[in-house]
């Protein structure tokens, strides 16, 4: 993968991870995976999102971004939001906790909470429907 922020990157995640075990020579290596990449050019700054995982196993592509964006303060879990555009041109948030294996109330309602808080973000006003369901 060739970037001009690679190295910096290599640098930021090194500083970020040897805590926890990862020396530079593994950060520059882990580098290369685009995950790791993309998650980050969002901390860095570098981009607003990472739409990742459509040929990926769902951990893959999460870990990363657990890692190293890592999540909001106050909050407790990691959960998905997803745009939905209509043909209408009408645009839905959907929220999925599919990241959380049984989510207790407190889950349910932190991960609509945010997705409300994403609406807002695109001048969205929010109107929150929950639905929880077991198939």
């Amino acid at each position: 993968m060739s970037s001009e922020h690679r190295e910096a990157y290599a640098l930021e995640l090194f500083q970020l991870r040897q805590r926890r075990g990862v020396t530079q020579a593994e950060a520059n290596t882990l580098i290369n995976d685009r995950n790791v990449f993309g998650s980050m050019m969002v901390r860095m700054g570098d981009a607003d999102a990472l739409v990742s995982g459509v040929t990926q196993h769902f951990p893959d592509t999460i870990r990363p971004a657990q890692r190293i964006v890592q999540i909001r303060e106050g909050l407790h879990r990691v959960s998905g939001c997803y745009a939905m555009i209509t043909r209408k041109g009408e645009v839905f948030f959907l929220a999925d906790t599919s990241v959380n294996i049984e989510p207790t109330a407190e889950d349910l309602v932190e991960s609509a909470l945010c997705t409300a808080h994403m609406a807002r973000r695109f001048d969205v006003s929010p109107r929150v429907a929950m639905s929880h369901c077991r198939w």
